[in-house]
Parts: C-alpha cells; structure tokens; sequence
C-alpha cells in the first residue's frame, strides 16, 4: 500500500493529537503497551504522555464499499474497564486530492469517540473499486451515450416505489454507497429497501 510505512498526525475537535500508521507501528510514542498503530496524546499534569489507542496490525477488511482496519488492545481506558480500540474506514473519494489539492491518497479525519473507541474516517481514491466503462453505443447511429456522469460516491439515487412497498436505492456503473440505515449488501447496484427487508439488484 502507498500509505504504508508513513506516520499520519491529526488533532480532533478537542484539540487532541494522534499520530496513525496504516498497517504498521508507530515508531515515536512510547506508549504501554508498546507496538501502537494509532497513539493518543493525553494531557496530564506538568506535561503530557502518549497513550496506545490500538495495536497496529496489518488485517484489512472489507464491507459495504469500506475498507476496514481494527488496532485493539491498547492501554487501559481511563473510564471503561476496556482496552483502547480504533477503526480505520477508509471509503472511496476519487476527487479528495483534486478538491482539497492533496497530492497523496487522502488524510485521516477523526470522527467519534466513545468509551475508548475511536472511529477514524479516511477518503481515498485508493478505496475505490475498478471504474467500469459506463458508455453505451447506438449500434445503428454510432451515437455514444455516456452515463459516468450519474455514477455516485457520496449517496444514493432514491425513489419511491408505486405501490408504496418500499424506497429504491439505485447506484449507475457501481456499487451503492453504505448507509447504515438500510439493509442493503455492499455488493448490490440497486436494492428495494421496505422495513429490515431488501431485495437486491447486484452489482
């Protein structure tokens, strides 16, 4: 992975500082127990100290259009009997270094924090499935339709169903996007979502 063997710092709304390593260690914490792949630095008196926010590991995985990695078992929480645990999702932005002129493959963003659990959200072009063509041709005037225009990486195309049974979910030329309220398998194109009942249109 490009992003492998690079250390990542960002800050969360409280001003918080982390250091994150995709796969890897971070070198410069210091922390107990040792081998983080995301480290917390906690405000004490007459300084700071780092904390382990989760053991690095290279176990990727990958569900409804997000590739996952885990780091478990980091120091104790200061107020759960736990051990501090982050999520790294990485979802697809195939524009991020484009609208936010990053010459990399996208930067972490803290999102939640609960009980020591730290959810980090990550767009990157990396995450992105293989583009399919999305152009369709006129066999009898060779006039070329392109539909890539109408392919969607934030959210869903949506409409009623006639008979009130449900909403369609429909993605052009990919995948839908995840959202968490449906029931929706990451493989499906188009989906009928009614209740915590879906039928599927696969990708």
């Amino acid at each position: 992975s490009p992003l492998k063997g690079k250390t990542f710092e960002f800050q969360d709304t409280r001003g918080m500082f982390y250091k994150l390593q995709v796969c890897g260690i971070v070198a410069d914490c210091h922390t107990t127990p040792d081998h983080a792949g995301m480290c917390q630095r906690t405000n004490r008196k007459g300084g700071h100290e780092w904390v382990n926010a989760g053991s690095g590991n290279g176990v990727v995985s990958y569900e409804k259009n997000l590739v996952r990695l885990v780091y478990s078992n980091g120091s104790k929480c200061h107020r759960a009997k736990t051990a501090r645990k982050t999520v790294v999702e990485f979802y697809c932005d195939r524009d991020y270094r484009t609208a936010k002129g990053d010459k990399g493959h996208g930067k972490p963003v803290f999102d939640t924090e609960e009980n020591c659990v730290y959810t980090v959200r990550w767009p990157s072009d990396l995450a992105c499935e293989a583009e399919l063509p999305c152009t369709i041709t006129d066999k009898n005037t060779g006039k070329v339709f392109d539909l890539t225009q109408l392919a969607k990486y934030d959210r869903n195309w949506q409409t009623s169903a006639n008979d009130k049974s449900g909403i369609y979910l429909i993605n052009v030329c990919r995948a839908l996007v995840p959202v968490d309220s449906n029931t929706c398998p990451f493989s499906a194109a188009s989906c009928l979502v009614n209740g915590t009942k879906s039928l599927v249109g696969l990708f």
